[in-house]
């Protein structure tokens, strides 16, 4: 070919990995064969003339097999990321005002819950805690920009201990001129919104933490497992602060746990996020416990609800965050193993 170069096509499938190692290898002898002043180049004739020695079928098809392997892996190793801390959750409280049917942690049995810290987390944990996340980002040495780290405050219901949560939020914003890699940090709370009155709601906003609320869709059956300590239904208490948020200009990203009566229709979802001009979305598919269990086909139905309501959701300009997770990776063509952030040494929880 031009410009210098040589190409060597081989004739045989099972011959190309071998060539390329043995190339490889003889870089040194090849490039002794080469002549001229601005820069050596091997001729054609010199090429021809260098030695390849070829193994017979049997063991270059053993080769390609074995050699072609080892390669794969090393490619997928090398585009695993690798731990590195940037997601941490605040636990201001244990505590919950509610006791959905389907809660993983337990709220909704009395033996459990009664092994739930009644004690807050104090300002000095606050403190400790976000001393102690500053300093596990730095370690990572990640890119601070393209991978914003991100405080989510979480429980129990983190309204049960709004002033801590105010004043994390307080001391973070205080260091983004101060601390280069919290700059950028991302904050939000996951609440089931009870507790969420509209001087909170604007404060949130005013300190830049987004809000979460927890809802299982746009009818009161879809919301039957999502009731507070005495039982009750609270359906109709979450949509009267979805109405004042949206009254009061306060945007609000849904986080939809996945229950059987929600995944049977994604036009309940929908009409939410139309009724409530929701800008921001993530699902939550329910766990089976010794109190709750999960039908065998409740996972499939759920993905499949996941994958539908994403499709529709995108012509709304609204993109699920479960599955923009696994995009994301899949544009930089990293290996998503892990869906959660704690299994792929992503995250750190503080509590009291």
């Amino acid at each position: 070919t031009n410009q210098g170069c040589k190409s060597f096509v081989p004739k045989a499938e099972n011959i190309s990995t071998y060539l390329y190692y043995y190339l490889n290898i003889h870089i040194k002898q090849i490039e002794q064969l080469g002549t001229g002043t601005t820069f050596k180049e091997v001729s054609r004739e010199d090429v021809l003339k260098f030695p390849i020695l070829k193994p017979s079928d049997a063991i270059l098809d053993l080769w390609e097999k074995q050699v072609s392997a080892l390669n794969n892996k090393q490619f997928v190793r090398s585009r695993v990321p690798g731990p590195a801390i940037n997601v941490c959750y605040m636990i201001t409280s244990e505590q919950c005002n509610l006791a959905c049917k389907y809660c993983f942690l337990g709220n909704n049995d009395a033996c459990k819950r009664s092994n739930f810290s009644l004690e807050n987390m104090s300002i000095e944990t606050a403190d400790k805690a976000v001393d102690f996340f500053i300093k596990q980002i730095k370690l990572s040495g990640m890119d601070f920009e393209d991978n914003k780290p991100a405080i989510i405050f979480y429980g129990g219901e983190p309204l049960v201990n709004y002033d801590v949560l105010v004043h994390i939020a307080e001391k973070i914003n205080s260091l983004r001129d101060v601390e280069k890699c919290v700059k950028h940090l991302e904050m939000s709370m996951v609440s089931n919104g009870l507790l969420l009155t509209e001087e909170r709601a604007l404060k949130l906003k005013e300190l830049g933490v987004s809000i979460a609320i927890s809802i299982d869709g746009f009818t009161e059956e879809a919301n039957a497992m999502r009731v507070d300590v005495a039982g009750n239904n609270v359906f109709n208490k979450i949509l009267k602060t979805l109405d004042m948020c949206k009254r009061i200009g306060v945007d609000v990203s849904l986080s939809v746990t996945l229950s059987e009566e929600t995944i049977k229709d994604t036009k309940d979802i929908l009409r939410l996020v139309d009724s409530y001009g929701v800008k921001s979305f993530g699902f939550n598919i329910m766990m089976s416990d010794e109190n709750f269990i999960v039908p065998q086909e409740y996972n499939e139905k759920a993905s499949q609800f996941i994958l539908d309501e994403f499709v529709e959701l995108r012509k709304r300009g609204i993109y699920e965050d479960r599955i923009m997770r696994k995009l994301k990776s899949f544009t930089k063509s990293q290996v998503y193993f892990s869906d959660c952030a704690a299994t792929g040494g992503g995250q750190i929880v503080k509590a009291k």
